[in-house]
């Protein structure tokens, strides 16, 4: 079975609302249309929407199969298309354990040591998390939950009561977090045993129960073919922890012979089982050649000696994906003399005295219910684009005029009135290629600062007369310049500079590092006053300077996953660190110093900071529950905050434009809105194209059409199969290709 269908059938649950049930009419004194309903329950497992049908075939094979053999090695259980089987090890008729968990998605089933349970991980009650049942399938609950939480991978303590697990957290639009846990089988929040860490994967116990195996990212450059990954052990007694597999590979050393991947302990705890890549190696499927490939390897602990097991086996994913482990779980024999595992889609079990792998075959019914995808469809049309993300909204001192960057254009507008641009194709020198960004009021509100960058001479910090639509260039030196923010009194610009990625061809957040330096308001030449590393990630904004209280300039930088405000005087020296925020994407200080507004996961927040406070202290913020009153001011996401005065805050929305008056008591009278209309020429080719003599795979009742053509008029894909050509299109051959 291709790995394509077992994806394709997980099965997602749709946004669709369930109808009310209706009940019998009751004699009551309170009028029917005042009568309160409680909503019904969404249930996950349930399949909904309208293009429901119920599948139900047979299969002899499978992809990405995890596998695990009982404690008697009489049977063992693997998953399969969101499902677990119980199966004889000699083969035959496989048994579904989880048929009735309706569109859940089952996986990595694990037996317990007595063979009596079975722990593995489902989705059914809204998050991956680990579950109990019985070998029969039988009294399924589930050990962990919550919404910002995943459990995978789970592996049994010998003792029977306890199950090690990888526990992952996160918070939207951050990283996740992930340490590697043990929980008791009668409940509770679990231990944690390996706390965060880089890459914690695969945990596996001794049979003795002293030792966890475990497998971590032992690089920061996940290199599989240079040691990137490596196997640890976690003495539980002492709570030692050592390197079994170690070395990587440096630009002068060749530190490594490879990483280990997926380790697996035999049960006397002298072979470790794990998997390697092959340098260079490639396996053939339907004529297409994958890589690089995957062999199993033992090594002996006590000698040190390893020996190619099995080769190929099934292609790690280590470098990231959808699926819960970097390879399919694999399983030693109770005797230790084999191993079984998945590979090439079918079961097979190793015997380890003559390296051969015998297949195991099954026969698996899959009944499964398509629920129809909560997907709507988009159609692009032919007119205006209009559009639905400005950025860098700011309304002017009078309230009069609102700013912003869209389609890479700094427009004005005035309430009720079509934006505008301040610019046409001047004072580009090359035709109008720059970008425009970040615009900025001057304080009495007759200037626009803004940014332009395309080619390296482009890159400058300009101005904007409101009254005499003219246009002056600040600076004398090009440079990658963002976020020109004029001191309250009109003296002179903070601006930020980056090191120059974009005219290396990468994008903004490439840069090394990123200056951050005033500029007269007559122009001149920045002068830097400190320089902040980048993170070099591409959902960490530049850092955006504010004013604060003391004449002192504030920006923030980001330091590993958290957001830092910091300050410097005005020739740049004694550096303060003043408040510190995990997730945090920027940072700005009111004015006098009272509030600071930060952007996290989408959202805009406000705490208030006391004035009082010792310079040395350092303010360890959080966005709930924390040392200062702290509140969200967004509702449905929020960016580039940014202070219009001691007691207002504003952002952008998508495509609106917030204010909010943070000592107003009702929040709802406190946020006004304005919203950006704006649509732009829609960019889009004329004539006839013509691609002849290809393959074409239709995805639909065409089929593959071996031999066709595509037309595309203005456009559009105007043919598909045997078309006529009128002798006006320009035509491609494209004979061989699909």
């Amino acid at each position: 079975m291709r790995k394509s269908l077992g994806w394709w059938l997980v099965l997602l649950v749709g946004s669709w609302p369930l109808g009310a049930q209706e009940e019998p009419a009751k004699e009551t004194d309170t009028p029917p249309a005042e009568e309160k309903q409680e909503p019904e329950k969404w249930d996950v497992t349930a399949a909904h929407g309208e293009a429901l049908r119920e599948i139900d075939f047979e299969v002899d094979q499978g992809t990405w199969m995890s596998v695990d053999v009982s404690p008697d090695g009489t049977w063992l259980v693997f998953d399969l298309l969101g499902q677990i089987y119980r199966l004889d090890i000699e083969g035959g008729e496989a048994e579904c354990l989880t048929q009735d968990s309706g569109v859940a998605i089952n996986s990595l089933p694990v037996i317990s040591p007595d063979g009596r349970q079975i722990a593995f991980i489902s989705d059914r009650a809204g998050q991956d998390a680990l579950w109990v049942m019985e070998s029969n399938g039988s009294e399924p609950r589930a050990l962990t939950s919550g919404k910002t939480t995943r459990a995978a991978e789970p592996t049994w303590h010998p003792s029977g009561d306890w199950i090690g697990f990888r526990h992952v957290s996160w918070r939207p639009g951050s990283w996740p977090k992930s340490d590697l846990r043990m929980a008791h089988v009668d409940g509770g929040k679990g231990i944690v045993l390996v706390s965060e860490g880089s890459g914690l994967t695969a945990p596996g116990f001794s049979k003795d129960g002293r030792y966890l195996y475990y497998q971590h990212t032992a690089s920061r450059r996940q290199d599989l073919l240079g040691g990137g990954v490596q196997v640890r052990r976690l003495d539980l007694e002492t709570g030692e922890e050592i390197d079994i597999t170690a070395g990587t590979n440096a630009s002068q050393d060749r530190g490594s012979s490879g990483s280990a991947v997926a380790p697996r302990i035999s049960p006397d705890g002298q072979t470790l089982a794990f998997a390697r890549r092959i340098p260079d190696g490639t396996i053939e499927y339907r004529g297409h050649l994958f890589g690089p490939r995957n062999a199993l390897w033992l090594r002996d602990l006590a000698s040190g000696t390893e020996r190619l097991a099995l080769d190929p086996i099934e292609i790690d994913i280590s470098e990231g994906g959808k699926a819960q482990t970097d390879l399919p779980n694999y399983a030693w024999l109770p005797d230790g003399s084999g191993l079984v595992l998945s590979r090439n889609g079918k079961l097979v079990r190793l015997d380890l005295d003559s390296l051969e792998a015998h297949d195991i075959p099954f026969r698996a019914q899959v009944r499964r219910t398509l629920s129809e995808p909560a997907q709507p469809e988009v159609t692009i049309g032919d007119g205006p684009a209009a559009i639905r993300f400005a950025r860098w909204q700011t309304r002017s001192p009078d309230g009069k005029r609102l700013a912003f960057e869209a389609a890479g254009r700094v427009w004005v507008a005035r309430q009720g009135r079509k934006p505008q641009r301040i610019t046409s194709d001047a004072p580009t020198t090359r035709g109008g290629g720059a970008f425009e960004a970040t615009p900025s009021w001057s304080p009495d509100g007759r200037s626009l600062a803004y940014t332009r960058w395309g080619q390296p001479d482009e890159g400058h910090v300009w101005v904007w007369d409101v009254a005499t639509k003219q246009h002056r260039q600040l600076t004398e030196e090009p440079g990658e310049y963002l976020h020109p923010t004029w001191r309250p009194d009109g003296s002179a610009l903070a601006v930020v500079r980056g090191s120059g990625a974009t005219f290396r061809g990468r994008g903004l957040t490439r840069n090394e590092w990123w200056d951050v330096g005033l500029l007269p308001p007559t122009g001149g030449t920045l002068r830097v006053l400190a320089r902040t590393p980048a993170m070099q990630d591409t959902r960490i904004m530049p850092p955006r300077p504010s004013w604060g209280p003391h004449g002192r300039l504030y920006f923030n930088e980001i330091q590993e996953d958290v957001g830092v405000l910091v300050s410097v005087d005005l020739e740049g020296e004694n550096r303060r660190e003043h408040v510190r925020l995990q997730y945090a994407e920027e940072l700005v200080i009111s004015p006098d110093g009272g509030h600071v507004a930060a952007q996290s996961a989408n959202e805009v927040y406000v705490a208030q900071l006391p004035l009082f406070r010792s310079r040395a202290e350092v303010l360890e913020l959080e966005l709930e529950g924390g040392p200062v009153p702290s509140r969200r001011v967004s509702t449905e996401g929020g960016f580039y905050p940014r202070f219009l005065d001691a007691e207002t805050l504003e952002f952008g929305d998508g495509p609106l434009h917030v204010e909010v008056a943070l000592q107003a008591d009702d929040t709802e009278e406190a946020t006004t809105e304005w919203p950006i209309e704006l649509s732009v020429p829609r960019l889009r080719p004329e004539g006839r194209l013509a691609l002849t003599g290809a393959s074409l795979v239709t995805l639909g009742p065409s089929g593959v059409i071996e031999t066709g053509s595509i037309v595309i008029e203005d456009g559009r894909i105007a043919c598909v199969g045997s078309c006529a050509l009128d002798g006006d299109e320009t035509v491609l051959e494209a004979d061989g290709l699909t």
